[in-house]
């Protein structure tokens, strides 16, 4: 019967054993410390230059006022598509999202078609292709709703 004790108050305390070493084992990985209780100095530097990928091209007047076109097309198309489904579409929030596309931006798309981007400057024909994006994300999304 001591025996039997015995033998499993040793099990015991080789699994008392091995949980501590494992633990003193894995904190000392961790913490990166070596034996003598002092932690690694290793300071890595490493500098690249960014390469640019595909083409490289400055942007000139006719290249910003060829984008701000295409853009305010394309604004344009998806306006109409837009307005066309609205008929056909019954769903309440689909009718709020068009109404508010056409409250925020039918007056400023008018206006645009009839601008002549020639006298525009690079940097407001810039600011012309964000605005124009903002616009055909809006309009987008009124379309999804109306299941487009």
């Amino acid at each position: 019967m001591h025996q039997t004790i015995l033998s499993k108050h040793l099990k015991n305390n080789k699994r008392s054993l091995l949980s501590v070493l494992l633990l003193v084992a894995t904190t000392s990985l961790f913490c990166g410390c070596n034996s003598k209780g002092e932690a690694p100095m290793n300071d890595i530097q490493y500098e690249i230059n960014a390469a640019p990928i595909g083409p490289v091209k400055d942007f000139d007047i006719n290249d910003h006022i060829s984008t701000a076109n295409s853009l305010l097309d394309a604004v344009t198309d998806s306006y109409g598509k837009m307005n066309a489904l609205v008929s056909e579409n019954t769903s309440e929030e689909a009718k709020k999202a068009v109404e508010n596309v056409e409250k925020l931006y039918a007056e400023r798309i008018e206006e645009l078609k009839q601008a002549d981007f020639s006298t525009w400057s690079a940097e407001d024909l810039s600011d012309l292709s964000t605005e124009l994006s903002y616009i055909i994300t809006a309009i987008r999304e009124a379309r999804d709703l109306l299941g487009s």
